[in-house]
């Protein structure tokens, strides 16, 4: 550790998940770390029930940052199941104890455990949420992995694990691929999304506005999956009010009513007040108000990069703009220009920039004003409406996306105007956020080219709408290996094996690797005999291989 801080190492990983076991040995090792290699920090893991106040303050003067415990499951009866001797209370107390010291906690868990219903694993989902863990990195589940020489993988029909009926050579194991006597396959893949939408970072980027549309995207994709608890929704209503959807935040919260209504959290969420903004010419900013600016910062005469900004969105008071910001900003005019000196703190984040005097040239585009609502009829009523008018689409997509889809939104652009590249964005925001139709009368208004059709197939299928997507792709058919590869993609998700098969057996593409990974998919699938498989497998590799050389 003395020997990698001295290259710039600060930051350690003790893999060993038996760290704190022999308490005399950590004590040892922590002492000498506080002595010998101060300064640094370091990631952890042990058992619940070895750590107590005092190992904690010793752990925290060390440098410890995050303690990670094996979790598995929160079910009692799951964890009897797996001989995994904890108790979930137990645990609790170790938790807040941890978080106490200022010292992050991460949880292992797994889900399609034996005996486990989807009812077990999501106990285990509220858990982790319930005890303020942050679900990011080793506390994101994950599905159960059988692999050779466990009990399970050397015994699965004991454990009531049903591997699920694919083609599988000798020397795979059963990995993924199984159900349980509890759990469907489909339900394995339901705890899988969930755990996907409680991410952390999901929760952080629609906080902030961020990946508005990936997220929606997902939610979209799977939503029958993900309707039976009420997150997914009330994420979808937050992105549409961010977007001024309105009407569709209001269907989202109206579901949320009628279907989790004595649901806390969505109780919480109905209760209000919600916050619109409406927009107003000439209007002066203020705060509370919504603003769109570009900003540049220069010390000393020379434009600091960092602080360059394009149609930037910020509400003034809501702690994202420096006082100093805000309080040069309030006052001017939506259309004007101005500029004041901002002093960043002494503890900002850029080290750079911290303590440094500034000063900034602003463009105001667009003040906003605040609206009101106590209740989710209020705004029903009488939503804001707002028109976009930006020129410059170009900077609006490389710099503000979600302006950039209100732009081309309001621009009316249900008829092809020439600007395909606008048309297929919006056609695929459309496509993120549910509208399906309005994106199909987009597709449908496109030129008729082949080239033009099968991007407009492969958005389709990449927003799991496979059979739609198969129409344009036919449109494609035969232009290159990469339409038949879609093709191919669509008929496998449709589960038209036979037509699938069709296409790959064709010779023109017998040396595409995209083509002979699919052949290899469809074995599996198809459960063709093992032999064939290999024969399929062997044609691949063979051709990676070859392609290796030639690229030498």
């Amino acid at each position: 550790m003395q020997c990698l801080k001295k290259q710039g190492i600060n930051d350690f990983w003790f893999a060993d998940p038996n760290f704190a076991y022999s308490r005399s040995r950590l004590e040892k090792l922590l002492e000498a770390i506080i002595h010998k290699v101060p300064g640094i920090g370091f990631w952890c893991q042990t058992r619940y029930n070895l750590i107590d106040r005092e190992l904690l303050d010793l752990l925290k003067a060390a440098g410890a940052h995050t303690i990670a415990f094996g979790l598995e499951s929160a079910h009692p009866r799951v964890l009897k199941n797996i001989n995994k001797g904890l108790e979930p209370e137990k645990m609790a107390q170790a938790i807040r104890l941890v978080q106490q010291a200022d010292i992050d906690v991460e949880l292992f868990s797994l889900f399609g455990l034996p005996g486990e219903t989807i009812d077990n694993a999501m106990q285990t989902l509220d858990y982790v949420r319930r005890h303020n863990v942050a679900i990011t990195g080793n506390s994101i589940s994950q599905q159960l992995h059988i692999f050779f020489g466990t009990p399970i993988g050397d015994d699965p029909a004991t454990h009531a694990i049903e591997p699920l009926p694919v083609t599988k050579p000798a020397y795979q194991s059963i990995c993924r691929d199984f159900k349980t006597d509890a759990m469907s396959a489909r339900q394995i893949r339901q705890m899988g999304l969930f755990w996907r939408l409680n991410r952390t970072d999901f929760e952080e980027d629609v906080n902030n506005g961020r990946n508005l549309f990936t997220i929606a995207g997902f939610i979209t994709r799977h939503r029958e999956m993900l309707c039976c608890r009420p997150e997914a929704e009330i994420m979808l209503a937050r992105i549409y009010i961010q977007l001024d959807e309105f009407a569709m935040a209001s269907a989202c919260m109206q579901n949320l009513a009628e279907s989790f209504g004595a649901h806390a959290e969505v109780q919480q969420f109905l209760s209000g007040p919600f916050t619109g903004y409406r927009s107003k010419r000439r209007k002066v900013a203020g705060p509370g108000c919504k603003i769109i600016f570009n900003g540049k910062g220069f010390i000393e005469g020379k434009a600091v990069p960092e602080t360059e900004c394009h149609y930037h969105i910020a509400v003034i008071g809501d702690g994202t703009l420096l006082a100093d910001f805000e309080r040069g900003i309030n006052g001017m005019k939506a259309g004007s220009a101005g500029q004041f000196d901002v002093t960043f703190p002494e503890d900002y984040g850029n080290r750079r920039l911290a303590g440094q005097r500034a000063t900034f040239q602003v463009y105001l585009h667009q003040v906003m004003e605040p609206v009101c609502y106590d209740n989710l009829d209020a705004m029903r009523r009488n939503p804001p409406r707002n028109m976009y008018r930006f020129d410059d689409l170009i900077g609006l997509q490389k710099h503000n996306e979600n302006l950039y889809y209100m732009v081309l939104r309001d621009s009316i652009l249900h008829s092809f105007t020439g600007n395909l590249n606008d048309m297929m964005a919006l056609f695929n925001y459309y496509l993120k956020l549910g509208f399906i139709e309005k994106a199909m009368d987009i597709a449908h208004s496109l030129p008729k080219e082949p080239s033009v059709m099968g991007h407009v197939g492969r958005v389709l299928l990449a927003n799991e709408l496979a059979e739609d997507a198969l129409d344009f792709l036919e449109q494609a058919a035969d232009t290159n290996v990469e339409m038949e590869n879609q093709r191919i993609k669509a008929h496998i998700k449709l589960g038209q094996y036979e037509a699938a098969e069709a296409i790959a057996a064709d010779p023109k593409l017998a040396t595409s690797l995209q083509i002979l990974n699919q052949q290899v998919t469809l074995a599996s699938l198809r459960q063709l005999p093992v032999g064939d498989y290999l024969k399929r497998m062997e044609n691949l590799l063979d051709c990676q291989i070859k392609m290796m050389h030639a690229n030498r």
